[in-house]
C-alpha cells in the first residue's frame, strides 16, 4: 500500500478489506510489528496480539464461530496517524444467533500499514474522550 495514503483511507481500507474477508490483503495492509488489543468483551481472544502471525491468528480465532459477520464505521476522527473508529458489529453465529453491538477502535497507522488497534467497549466515556460524540 503507498504511503501517501492518509490514516484515514487506510482505515477506511482496513475495515474494507475485513469486511470482504480477505486474511491475505489485510495482513499485506498490517505493519510487521503490529498490536492489537482486544476489547475483551469477545470469549476465546488472547490479552495481546503481535506482529503478523498474531493478527492471522486473532483474525482466525475471531472468525471461527461466526457464519457471517460485518463491522461498520459510523464515525472517525484523524488525529495525525491516529483514528478513532466508532463501529458496530454484525453477526450471525454459526448456531444462527444475530447479534449487533457498537464498539470503538482506536487505531494507529505507520508506514502507510495498520500498526496499532485498540477495542474498547463503546461506552459514553470513551466516545466522549475520543471525540466521536
Amino acid at each position: 500500500m503507498p504511503a501517501e495514503r492518509s490514516p484515514t483511507e487506510v482505515v477506511e481500507r482496513c475495515y474494507e478489506i475485513w469486511n470482504e474477508d480477505d486474511l491475505e490483503a489485510f495482513l499485506e495492509l498490517t505493519h510487521p510489528e503490529a498490536e492489537y488489543t482486544p476489547s475483551g468483551v469477545f470469549p476465546g481472544m488472547e490479552h495481546f496480539y503481535r506482529g503478523r502471525e498474531g493478527i492471522g491468528r486473532w483474525w482466525q480465532t475471531f472468525h471461527e464461530p461466526w457464519s457471517e459477520l460485518k463491522v461498520i464505521p459510523e464515525r472517525m476522527v484523524a488525529r495525525g496517524d491516529e483514528v478513532a473508529v466508532l463501529v458496530r458489529f454484525e453477526g450471525v453465529g454459526r448456531d444462527g444467533i444475530e447479534t449487533t453491538m457498537s464498539f470503538v477502535n482506536e487505531m494507529e497507522v505507520r508506514d502507510g500499514m495498520l500498526f496499532r488497534l485498540v477495542g474498547r467497549p463503546a461506552d459514553e466515556e470513551a466516545i466522549r474522550e475520543l471525540g466521536l460524540d
